[in-house]
């Protein structure tokens, strides 16, 4: 499973504990200790506690993935850079890693979703600066554009 999820990634993907059951939409891999990344370069995001829902029918429409990553309660901040892109940060890395961009370990997992997470947005230049207690969102990484839905409150 984790070699399948690791070539999925393009990454190294490594758990301690996995749980599984059969839903409606195909298998949900419940995963404890999730590691994605941290090969040869010792970097990586420490992601913990995850599921995996391998939808068997979805990846059979066209601009649906196969798979959703599903993590819960993550406190994630939204920050905007002075050269105008958005980067996002709250998933914990390796020792030793260089920050980097989450979505850039999680992203060949399929549609990424955050349930009953926090989401801290900074913007600076636009002076915006504020904090959504709860929120609910999807990602979905389409080539150089990513796509979300979200729900705050």
């Amino acid at each position: 499973m984790a070699a399948w999820l690791s070539e999925k990634a393009g990454r190294p993907v490594q758990f301690d504990q996995v749980r599984t059951r059969w839903t409606r939409r195909g298998p949900l891999l419940q995963l404890d200790g999730l590691r994605i990344g941290g090969g040869a370069d010792g970097g990586g995001v420490q992601v913990g506690q995850a599921e995996v829902l391998v939808s068997l029918y979805a990846g059979l429409l066209p601009g649906r993935s196969f798979t959703e990553l599903r993590l819960r309660g993550p406190a994630l901040a939204l920050r905007r850079e002075d050269d105008g892109r958005w980067a996002i940060r709250g998933l914990p890395l390796a020792d030793g890693a260089p920050q980097a961009d989450p979505l850039q370990y999680l992203e060949g997992l399929g549609e990424l979703q955050v349930i009953g997470g926090r989401l801290d947005v900074e913007a600076p230049q636009l002076g915006l600066q504020l904090r959504i207690p709860r929120i609910d969102l999807r990602l979905r990484v389409d080539g150089a554009r990513v796509r979300a839905g979200a729900r705050g409150w």
